[in-house]
């Protein structure tokens, strides 16, 4: 990519992040294009459709709030701290990139593959996170008897999930501490072995 096309790319995607932030998912190719200077053709010619350029979007802002999973488990051994430590990193995480990736979670079922693709690929992502958690509660004791680690996985990420914080902190006016408080309380709730909940 040229000097020139990649200034005009990174002028998009600023753009783009801009109106996003300042009027949410109702932005059209055209305030882009206005917005960054150029034609609305010049978008087409960088990112093909109004998904492409969101796509990207959210993968560019999902590089940028990236969170650790690996140092989390370092930093925190006991179990029940480590389930309110990820609840906390999540909903930091999700407050911030919630205007990007909304978009993915409504075009999750649509005929749009890219947008599909990257909900499908952060999905796993967050298995692969999720499970190295469990991992971490199994083997320190600290995962009740009851549960497998699959199930255990796809708990805590429905729990955690977009949507989920998108119900109760954004349409029905929790508070994101009340919002983590009860996530916490919920997965230890149902994940921590009785004899160590205290």
């Amino acid at each position: 990519m040229s000097i020139r096309r990649e200034q005009t790319h990174k002028k998009l995607l600023e753009a783009a992040r801009d109106l996003l932030e300042e009027s949410g998912l109702d932005i059209r190719l055209e305030d882009v294009a206005k917005r960054a200077g150029v034609s609305r053709q010049a978008v087409y010619l960088h990112f093909k459709s109004r998904t492409g350029l969101l796509v990207e979007l959210f993968e560019l802002m999902d590089s940028i709030l990236k969170y650790d999973v690996g140092s989390l488990i370092d930093k925190t051994p006991n179990g029940v701290e480590l389930l309110q430590a990820l609840v906390e990193q999540r909903v930091k995480y999700v407050s911030k990139i919630y205007p990007y990736a909304s978009q993915l979670i409504a075009n999750r079922t649509g005929d749009d593959v890219s947008g599909r693709a990257v909900y499908e690929d952060r999905q796993k992502a967050r298995r692969n996170d999720y499970r190295l958690i469990i991992n971490q509660l199994k083997n320190g004791g600290f995962l009740s008897d009851q549960w497998d680690v699959d199930d255990a996985v796809e708990v805590v990420r429905v729990t955690l999930s977009i949507p989920n914080l998108q119900n109760l902190v954004i349409e029905s006016g929790m508070s994101q501490k009340k919002y983590a408080e009860l996530m916490t309380k919920t997965l230890v709730g149902a994940l921590i072995h009785p004899k160590k909940r205290a």
